[in-house]
């Protein structure tokens, strides 16, 4: 083409490099959101303590977390539990029509668990066509920890994700990189 047409062939070519230049921004953004900086030298509770609050900013749905028996913790467990915790506000934000939000932190001594409710319309979980993949990947990201999701709802119920995590020894020196 540059041969038989330079100045459309540099036009192409100027565009490409447009749309190369958007989608490196677009993906350093993504990365961005993708890595867990939050926990860095914070913790789970005050990262999502955090978060809580600037979702809340941004959603306009206020959000409480409630933390109970705060204790060191495998970082693996901890960024799938605040990727599970993100997914979830987001799944509030977009499809929920909540007026508030609660997110709970449950260290117990063999699990971690974590708990988003809310007060929203609700769907019945049967009926769920499954769209999106963010059920899915809240569930994969929990399994291969040896964890589970479950989803509960029903329609003018609101809804309430709920995540365990096993924890024992092994995995918490296993977190510590012994």
């Amino acid at each position: 083409m540059i041969e038989q047409d330079r100045e459309a062939a540099e036009s192409h070519l100027g565009r490409a490099d447009e749309l190369v230049r958007l989608a490196q921004k677009e993906l350093n953004v993504l990365i961005h959101q993708m890595r867990p900086a939050t926990l860095e030298g914070k913790g789970l509770s005050a990262a999502l303590d955090d978060y809580a609050a600037e979702w809340s900013r941004r959603s306009e749905i206020p959000a409480e977390v409630h933390v109970r028996g705060q204790r060191e913790v495998p970082l693996e467990v901890e960024q799938a539990l605040f990727r599970v915790a993100q997914e979830a506000l987001a799944n509030v934000a977009r499809h929920s029509g909540a007026k508030s939000v609660e997110v709970d932190l449950v260290y117990d001594p063999d699990r971690l668990m974590l708990r988003v409710t809310d007060d929203g319309r609700g769907f019945d979980p049967k009926k769920n066509t499954g769209d999106g993949f963010g059920l899915q990947s809240m569930s994969e990201r929990v399994a291969m920890l040896g964890g589970y999701v479950d989803v509960e709802s029903a329609p003018g119920k609101g809804t309430r994700v709920v995540c365990a995590c096993p924890l024992d020894d092994s995995s918490i020196e296993k977190g510590r990189g012994t």
